[in-house]
């Protein structure tokens, strides 16, 4: 083989190499955030896990997971904008919510960008009448500031 070949195999070893570790850097990157209570009687906790997702660099995988929860109760989650206040859904509209097992434990995942979450509020609330499209009567039990 050639000095030239060399070289150009050596560089493209290099470059895939480094590819194949910046990937797995990326994949593995995530933050943790503690849910902290929004009424001190509440013994709901959890926790919000937050990971690169994909190739495109603001694409994150959101995770939630919640314990001591109303056994079979109801629960949405909301992005609180920093800035005006709004709420919306995270998540798919219609598909932000989810139900405790009758352990107390509910769980949500969902694909969404850095930018949805950025410095904003998210917030988990309960739905006394099961019904996750009723947001006059939902109370907001954890809540947790995102930091991007």
């Amino acid at each position: 083989m050639s000095k030239r070949k060399k070289i150009i195999f050596g560089v493209l070893f290099l470059v895939f190499s480094l590819f194949i570790l910046s990937s797995e850097a990326a994949a593995s990157w995530g933050k943790e955030i503690t849910l902290k209570k929004a009424n001190p009687e509440i013994e709901a906790k959890g926790t919000v896990y937050i990971r690169f997702a994909g190739f495109v660099p603001s694409d994150r995988f959101i995770e939630i997971d919640v314990f001591h929860l109303k056994p079979g109760g109801v629960y949405s989650v909301w992005i609180v904008d920093s800035w005006s206040g709004k709420r919306e859904a995270l998540g798919i509209v219609g598909e932000n919510y989810f139900k405790a097992d009758a352990a107390g434990f509910g769980h949500f995942a969902d694909h969404t960008t850095e930018y949805i979450l950025g410095w904003n509020m998210l917030e988990v609330a309960y739905h006394p009448d099961g019904d996750p499209s009723n947001t006059g009567d939902m109370k907001v039990v954890l809540k947790a500031r995102l930091y991007q």
